[in-house]
């Protein structure tokens, strides 16, 4: 089974990242326009980075607790130290750990940059004038293989990942995101 990887609202902070200081650090080596899609095009940024600073926030409606794990710029996501701990060698070869902190404490950015195609025949996605506007249904291929991945037919807007990385997650009680079956949920 695959699950749409979606932020927990209801029960989390969010983490934040003070895009101007995202932009500061990308915009002389890859220009502040490829930083702003740096996911929808599978930008590579580990060759330019400099940790960032993150923080928690507590939105209008959401939840306190800590998170473990959130999505970040649509297809990544923020680890604690501990997540980065279980999760580490289940994600590495699906793209790259950049490192951060959180008030003062290691935390990571984890940039999927793996992609998986979804099966043309079962997905669905709508347009207009040419451009991309949302998907209508979306299914894999079965013989897929990744654990956390990210698909050009949205646009590599969203991260996706298998059973066995949900199970992981679950069973380390690690909170933050939660598994959607509805792979064209909107957040």
């Amino acid at each position: 089974m695959i699950y749409k990887v979606l932020d927990d609202n209801k029960q989390f902070q969010s983490f934040h990242i003070d895009m101007e200081d995202f932009f500061d650090v990308m915009d002389d080596a890859i220009g502040e326009v490829t930083a702003m899609q740096f996911s929808q095009n599978n930008v590579e940024l580990s060759p330019h980075w400099e940790p960032l600073k993150i923080t928690y926030v507590q939105n209008e409606d959401c939840g306190d607790a800590i998170p473990d794990i959130r999505i970040w710029h649509g297809a990544s996501l923020i680890l604690s130290e501990k997540a980065m701990n279980v999760l580490r060698s289940m994600i590495e070869s699906y793209g790259e750990i950049l490192p951060a902190t959180c008030e003062g404490k290691p935390h990571f950015i984890f940039n999927c940059r793996t992609l998986v195609d979804a099966d043309e025949a079962q997905s669905k996605r709508k347009m207009s004038e040419g451009y991309f506007m949302s998907v209508e249904s979306l299914a894999f291929p079965a013989s897929m293989e990744a654990n956390l991945f990210k698909t050009p037919f949205e646009n590599n807007q969203s991260i996706f990942c298998d059973n066995e990385l949900k199970d992981v997650v679950e069973t380390n009680g690690l909170g933050g995101v939660y598994f959607g079956t509805d792979l064209t949920a909107f957040m």
